[in-house]
């Protein structure tokens, strides 16, 4: 339906890795581990939409984009996003474009939106258990 109150949109638009994927293995005497990490740089695009108003004492679409694309490069959200998701971060916040677009009610309205690059590391632990003994036989075909 219509939007009634303003409103932030979130878009993922692609995953980059970062370097190669690293490999670490571990063995006791029970498992021998593997752990495969990555890093990813995640783009989002970030947009914004509000009623059209012409009461200029109201934020404006642009200044609620504006807004969100400051709080993500504050440094509140740095260390939210590191406590978190240790070894994250944000890599770079784009300008705020202004596109138009025809409504559904037929009505050109600015959707301004941004692009931020978030990077994070992604992990994959299998443990497999350790041979103990093993049996041969040789059977008849």
């Amino acid at each position: 339906g219509r939007v009634t109150g303003p409103a932030i949109y979130f878009y993922s638009l692609d995953e980059q890795r970062e370097g190669w994927q690293s490999r670490e293995y571990r063995r006791t005497d029970e498992a021998e581990t593997l752990t495969e990490t990555q890093i990813f740089a995640t783009t989002m695009q970030i947009s914004a939409v509000s009623p059209q108003t012409e009461d200029l004492t109201q934020p404006q679409v642009t200044d609620i984009c504006r807004a969100a694309s400051m709080a993500l490069q504050s440094s509140q959200f740095l260390d939210a996003l590191k406590d978190q998701f240790p070894g994250s971060g944000v890599r770079r916040v784009t300008v705020v474009r202004r596109p138009y677009i025809v409504n559904d009610q037929g009505q050109f309205e600015m959707v301004p939106s941004f692009d931020v690059t978030i990077t994070h590391t992604v992990q994959f632990t299998t443990v497999t258990p350790v041979v103990t003994s093993t049996r041969a036989s040789i059977h008849r075909v």
